[in-house]
């Protein structure tokens, strides 16, 4: 973690869901997910920046402030890596658009994106390989972030 900057950006959230479950997503409601790989896409502004959030997202047990923490809370997910790139500029909503027209899926509308209503969601699920998953994140921040993003795979 320590590679994780504190300063403001966004990234992208790899999640692996290992069996089909249902979460309760706060006041969106119960969705059921199907085992496979998801993307969450979000931005870190705050004291501490990317690193203090991504600390969180790593934490199982928290107290659920996000969308996303009800998926990073669950034992059903595993986050299987990070994708991270460097701004000062609101880029999730731009990210999650670009990811969406390189195939992936938004997956619950208004998930993450409540205050980004040109967004449908900032949930996507991913149809594809986790290595060509991989390489079309990685096109996507290398467009949006040139030379100041990073990939940190996580074991978990």
């Amino acid at each position: 973690m320590s590679t994780v900057p504190s300063e403001a950006g966004t990234y992208c959230l790899m999640l692996q869901a290992s069996r089909r479950v249902g979460v309760c997503v706060g006041s969106l409601g119960t969705f059921v997910f199907v085992p496979g790989l998801y993307l969450y896409v979000g931005s870190a502004r705050g004291p501490g920046g990317l690193r203090a959030r991504i600390r969180r997202h790593l934490r199982r047990y928290k107290p659920k402030r996000w969308h996303i923490d009800y998926l990073t809370g669950s034992s059903s997910f595993r986050l299987v890596g990070v994708f991270i790139g460097m701004s000062e500029e609101g880029t999730e909503g731009a990210l999650a658009k670009e990811l969406v027209r390189a195939g992936m899926r938004p997956y619950i509308a208004g998930f993450g994106s409540t205050d980004d209503p040109g967004v449908p969601s900032h949930l996507l699920a991913v149809a594809t390989s986790l290595e060509t998953c991989r390489r079309t994140i990685r096109r996507s921040f290398s467009r949006l972030f040139p030379f100041r993003s990073f990939f940190l795979a996580l074991d978990q």
